[in-house]
């Protein structure tokens, strides 16, 4: 196996750049689905991920903004809310 004699770029600010290359991060909107409303989010109109995996990541985005999240799935989809910092 042969590798290229060019260096890896070094990252000077890695949180940005990770946060860049998150996919759902930018596919939907956080700043207005974590504004403190309570908001009923409806699978298949509201987001494409299963409800299981975007409970994970809305959990995930809280921590990173330092705001507690809180959640409930219901039968169509999943209640979110901010309530306020960690």
């Amino acid at each position: 196996m042969v590798y290229s004699q060019i260096m890896a770029e070094i990252i000077t600010d890695p949180e940005t750049e990770f946060r860049r290359y998150t996919r759902t991060t930018g596919k939907y909107p956080w700043d207005e689905w974590l504004d403190g409303q309570a908001r009923h989010l409806h699978e298949g109109q509201d987001y494409a991920n299963t409800t299981k995996s975007l409970r994970t990541v809305a959990y995930r985005i809280g921590k990173e903004r330092g705001i507690r999240v809180r959640t409930r799935v219901t039968a169509d989809g999943l209640l979110i809310q901010a309530t306020g910092p960690i």
